[in-house]
């Protein structure tokens, strides 16, 4: 696998100018896919601002000056995505990862008690030994609970502190949902109804914004908080 992209092919979700350096670095193999999520190298450079060469990456992650979900990296191709909670140490600035309208990633800033709390989809869910549950994260984490309550498709809101779940965020009617794929990518609205199908076809939900009614695909659904996009939210 080639270590770079060009710059002129890179995924939707990394907003930035296509013109300048030819080549950027591509993520390693990691807790997001490819498509969906940014390099370490990337963020310095092109969205904080903290570096402009490869050496200056380097010494910003050898030094542990840059956190990823409360946890130095030291791989500057290291792989970040959606609802990564990032803590620049010298500046003691903290942001999360989000999508904005157009359904590219942008950081949100967020104050220092927010940081310590991230928002996790459930994707999958398992039964270990001795009956019990485990659940499987769109960021690669898993979980195990003591009571078989959540189900795919719903939030959790995990304090990194406690190591604990603070929160349960059902994806259900009246539930308020980022869309992350999809033509409606980026919208923030509320779930009006969910259409649940048995057998090859997709469940969908119709959500309400601003803007309007549309019908998407439930696995397109991100259940979140009210201002999690950030103190000027308008959806």
């Amino acid at each position: 696998m080639k270590n770079h992209l060009k710059r002129l092919y890179m995924p939707k979700f990394w907003h930035v100018e296509r013109k300048g350096q030819k080549f950027i670095t591509r993520p390693s193999p990691g807790p997001h896919k490819t498509d969906g999520c940014i390099t370490v190298d990337f963020l310095l450079k092109e969205f904080l601002k903290s570096a402009k060469i490869r050496k200056e990456v380097k010494y910003i992650l050898n030094n542990k000056k840059l956190l990823i979900d409360k946890k130095a990296v030291s791989d500057y191709k290291f792989s970040v995505g959606l609802m990564d909670v990032i803590d620049v140490v010298d500046s003691n600035e903290h942001y999360r990862i989000m999508l904005d309208e157009n359904g590219h990633l942008k950081l949100i800033k967020i104050d220092k008690d927010d940081s310590n709390y991230k928002f996790c989809k459930i994707i999958g869910k398992n039964t270990l030994k001795g009956n019990k549950p485990q659940l499987n994260f769109i960021d690669g984490r898993n979980i195990i609970v003591d009571k078989d309550v959540y189900k795919v498709g719903d939030t959790i809101i995990f304090d990194f502190v406690s190591k604990k779940i603070k929160k349960h965020l059902r994806l259900e009617q009246g539930a308020r949902v980022l869309l992350i794929s999809g033509k409606h990518i980026g919208k923030i609205g509320t779930i009006e109804k969910i259409n649940q199908y048995k057998g090859m076809r997709e469940s969908t939900v119709i959500f309400k914004d601003k803007e309007g009614i549309y019908e998407t695909l439930k696995d397109y659904c991100y259940i979140i908080d009210k201002g999690v996009r950030g103190e000027n939210e308008k959806n």
